[in-house]
């Protein structure tokens, strides 16, 4: 007989279900947006010096370089961790609305009391743990109804009272799964709120981090070069060295050894010394030579 049937579950509510189903599609869109982008970034970036660092790097860059490794790791995983919390299907039971709150699952408490405030608690005094109280004493009333109408001993009982039982059980399942429902969604709805910018802050610490490895391996190739300034010159060949510069020059140079053509690369102000560097000709060799500073004359600003 129709009374004697279980009580019908709870049809779910399907516009919070879509609504969930398109948090979690979010949050993995974040991820998805977040990565694209830092995989942008990174591809231009060149990581062949990471093999060649050394623990005994100047600059601390090795350090920086552990320490970018960890930071990349953890926001890597600190995003994954809340994407996966996001979509996984968030749940609530009749225990978590009518438990005492915890400061610890904010969420949880957000959505606890926003049921609380839910019209639909008007008799129960925004009661939810009154609602569950009364929804298990109507469970426990119609298991008995039923078992009193299995055992009557009538070929044809009374159903009016399995009946009312009946009703009054599918009446509270309905109102606990929508309240549930509710709450669900609510939960996830709040989680969503703070763990976007969660990934969003844990995939900018991981690119951080990775920009930290990039520069450790990276170190400038001129740093700590001091490019002097050049200057041209003329260098009067002491006489007594004029035999071996014409050698070194070759026989077909056609420079003058009493004002042959520099540039000077460095001076020694304390020595009173000078580092040159013959001029290119044709049939001349390029010498490098430190001679005393007296020996040169009329300097110019190369180009001047």
């Amino acid at each position: 007989m129709a009374g004697s049937d279980q009580p019908a579950a709870p049809a779910s509510v399907s516009s919070l279900d879509r609504g969930a189903d398109r948090l979690r599609e979010s949050a993995k869109w974040l991820v998805a947006s977040f990565g694209a982008a830092a995989a942008v970034v990174l591809a231009g970036i060149n990581f062949s010096s990471i093999g060649s660092l050394a623990p005994d790097a100047p600059d601390f860059r090795f350090p920086v370089a552990v320490a970018g490794s960890v930071l990349a790791l953890a926001g890597i995983l600190g995003a994954l961790l809340a994407s996966m919390s996001l979509a996984s299907a968030s749940t609530v039971t009749v225990d978590d609305l009518r438990r005492s709150p915890t400061r610890w699952d904010w969420s949880l408490d957000a959505a606890r009391r926003a049921i609380a405030a839910d019209p639909v608690l008007a008799p129960w005094d925004q009661d939810f743990a009154e609602l569950a109280t009364n929804y298990e004493a109507a469970h426990r009333d119609w298991e008995n109804e039923l078992r009193l109408w299995v055992e009557a001993p009538d070929l044809d009982p009374d159903t009016a009272l399995l009946d009312r039982a009946t009703h009054r059980l599918n009446e509270l399942v309905a109102l606990v799964g929508q309240l549930l429902e509710t709450a669900s969604f609510l939960r996830l709805q709040n989680s969503f709120r703070i763990f976007r910018f969660a990934i969003g802050g844990c995939l900018l610490v991981a690119g951080g981090g990775a920009v930290l490895v990039v520069w450790a391996a990276n170190p400038p190739t001129d740093e700590g070069l001091d490019v002097p300034s050049v200057v041209e010159a003329r260098f009067d060949v002491p006489a007594d060295s004029v035999t071996q510069y014409r050698d070194d020059l070759g026989p077909a140079c056609p420079y003058m050894l009493d004002a042959l053509p520099v540039v000077v690369l460095d001076i020694d102000d304390a020595e009173r010394t000078a580092e040159i560097l013959t001029l290119p000709e044709t049939g001349c060799s390029t010498l490098r030579r430190t001679v005393p500073i007296e020996r040169l004359s009329r300097p110019n600003p190369v180009g001047g």
